[in-house]
């Protein structure tokens, strides 16, 4: 299995060398591994704004595995060390990991989007692959959310007893709280897609 041989650092922001494949291969391991972490997958825009936001440039630093989100950071990675070799983001990654969690019958948890929408998300995927999503919830997250505050939220996730959470909050959100809340969260493994669970509606609706 390939794992992430080293990182490269852009700006503020770590970025794992690694394959599409090898990216999968890597969060299966996580899971695998039944220690939490989280997974982050950095733009362009991402790198600027963990400039001046500490908080977001600490979650970065601390992710178990962060994944290029596109091609303007493979091209700049060319000019610090070592080409990254394939985009990977969150909306490509989405479609092959449910099917994965499919394969491996892991407990899927939706966290974030509208109200609904991870529903018809769960839908979607449940019919596409078999994916076992086992909960969904949009709760209303503040902006500098703190554990303690949380706390319900994740009482309700960890009692479905995920093996991978998808937080669908949006940037810098969702980092810090996968960051923040780790602990609250673990054994789980959360990965970061922003609108990703979105697309997944977006997409049913057209392919159903």
């Amino acid at each position: 299995m390939e794992r992430p041989q080293r990182r490269l650092v852009i700006g503020h922001v770590p970025i794992d060398v690694i394959t599409f494949d090898g990216a999968l291969d890597a969060i299966e391991a996580l899971v695998d591994a039944k220690a939490g972490g989280y997974v982050v997958t950095p733009n362009i825009d991402h790198v600027v704004l963990a400039e001046s936001n500490v908080a977001f440039r600490e979650a970065y630093q601390q992710a178990a595995l962060s994944l290029v989100d596109g091609q303007p950071l493979v091209w700049v990675s060319k000019q610090v060390g070592e080409r990254l070799p394939d985009k990977i983001s969150g909306s490509d990654l989405i479609w092959p990991l449910l099917e994965r969690a499919a394969k491996k019958n892991w407990r899927v948890y939706f966290l974030g989007a509208g109200p609904g929408v991870a529903e018809k998300a769960a839908e979607v995927v449940r019919a596409r692959y078999g994916t076992n999503v086992v909960g969904c919830d949009s709760p209303m997250v503040p902006k500098d959310a703190q554990p303690e505050a949380m706390k319900p939220v994740f009482d309700k996730l960890n009692a479905a007893k995920p093996d991978v959470v998808l937080f669908a909050l949006g940037a810098p959100k969702q980092e810090v709280l996968m960051h923040r809340c780790m602990a609250l969260y673990a054994p789980a493994v959360g990965l970061g897609i922003g609108a990703g669970v979105a697309s997944l509606v977006g997409a049913g609706v057209l392919s159903w």
